[in-house]
């Protein structure tokens, strides 16, 4: 119990967000018992502010985007076809930058293991192929060598069998490293989602990524945490992801994702959180 109210209760039966900050004006950074609450309101996923519980949140960089070719005409992708990949700058008033080479790939395998694959060393030769089986849904988002990203497309792909399936990679059934959670199906505005890791090397990373976004977002957890609750304060109408990953860099089997629903919009009492959004430093260290 956290404040009263259990991980997944709905929003109907806890204390609203902006009410609970409007009564302690004191303090940016604060600490709760375990397991730690994480309110996450980036500009990525979420319209307002960011309260960090004794967690490093790290937003990528947007510098650049991308898409592929006119050979993928719709959501769904063939295996073992080399998909060829244009990136530009994202923002060619601020900068003409198309990203730093090596180029990457994270693959987020809705309900499995997500893979992260060198696609290239050229911006103007950049392809990558599938080589997840038959009927995984993927969230793609495209990653450079210093972690600038170029936005997740607004559809979730779906892997179809090629000409070959001789690449495919069968994923390990064995579930040592696993992120699970406590909900299932949808989200609603202000409820609690659980997401606990069990396995991996710790300290653990969670990445949170939403279709349409033009970023992933990206939380430490400290070194004696295996649980992350997620107060949800995402735009109504999306597809929210957690992945997990560990110090090895090895990525969690699990890979949940849940629809986003409510009616949440920012008003003139949301000024607080508003003015919490504008203070908030980039890598926040909490303090008790």
């Amino acid at each position: 119990m956290i404040d009263g109210t259990k991980q997944g209760a709905s929003p109907r039966n806890s204390v609203p967000f902006r009410n609970r900050l409007k009564k302690d004006k004191s303090r940016l950074w604060f600490s709760l018992p375990f397991p730690r609450i994480v309110e996450m309101l980036s500009s990525i996923l979420l319209p307002s502010a960011l309260c960090v519980l004794s967690a490093i949140f790290t937003p990528a960089r947007a510098q650049f985007q991308w898409q592929f070719n006119n050979s993928v005409a719709s959501t769904s992708l063939a295996t073992c076809v080399s998909l060829p990949i244009t990136v530009k700058p994202f923002n060619t008033s601020v900068s003409n930058s198309s990203g730093v080479p090596p180029y990457s790939m994270m693959a987020f395998a809705i309900g499995g293991t997500p893979t992260t694959t060198l696609i290239g060393t050229d911006a103007s030769s950049l392809s990558w192929t599938v080589t997840q089986p038959v009927g995984t849904r993927l969230m793609l988002s495209l990653v450079d060598a210093e972690s600038s990203e170029g936005g997740i497309p607004a559809d979730i792909y779906e892997v179809a069998a090629g000409q070959t399936t001789n690449c495919v990679i069968t994923p390990s059934t064995t579930a040592n490293f696993t992120i699970t959670s406590n909900i299932t199906g949808s989200l609603a505005t202000c409820q609690h989602w659980g997401l606990t890791i069990s396995g991996g090397v710790a300290p653990y990373k969670i990445t949170l990524a939403s279709i349409g976004a033009r970023v992933v977002t990206n939380v430490t957890l400290p070194s004696s945490d295996n649980h992350f609750t997620y107060v949800n304060r995402a735009a109504p109408g999306a597809q929210l992801l957690a992945a997990a990953s560990d110090s090895t860099g090895r990525w969690a089997t699990g890979t949940p994702m849940l629809a986003t629903q409510g009616d949440w919009a920012p008003d003139k009492d949301d000024t607080l959180v508003d003015n919490l959004s504008r203070q908030v430093p980039q890598t926040p260290t909490a303090t008790a």
